[in-house]
């Protein structure tokens, strides 16, 4: 799969018009906030890693992560995915996975 996967209109209604974008571009034209900024009303990590795996947690190592970013369609008000974004992190020794005591 290619990334960023970029989602443009609502999934619901197919509006292209987004609260929090729409509320940013704004704050930009009124010049109170960065142009390069961006904000988006939640997102989600999703750490691509076996959290079983205690390689993991013993040794500095890259893994990809899942960077997804969310938005509210103006219209209809639905909470939808805008932008998913693939990166590589480094986990350093001593980072323990979710669900490890």
């Amino acid at each position: 799969m290619e990334y960023p996967k970029i989602f443009e209109a609502c999934p619901v209604c197919k509006n292209k018009v987004r609260i929090v974008e729409s509320e940013r571009n704004a704050q930009v034209e009124a010049g109170v906030m960065n142009p390069k900024a961006t904000i988006p009303a939640l997102f989600t990590q999703s750490f691509m890693f076996d959290p079983n795996d205690k390689s993991i947690i013993l040794a500095r190592r890259q893994v990809p992560m899942l960077l997804a970013s969310y938005d509210i369609c103006s219209e209809c008000g639905t909470l939808y995915c805008t932008r998913v974004e693939k990166k590589m992190i480094m986990m350093e020794p001593g980072v323990k996975a979710k669900g490890q005591g």
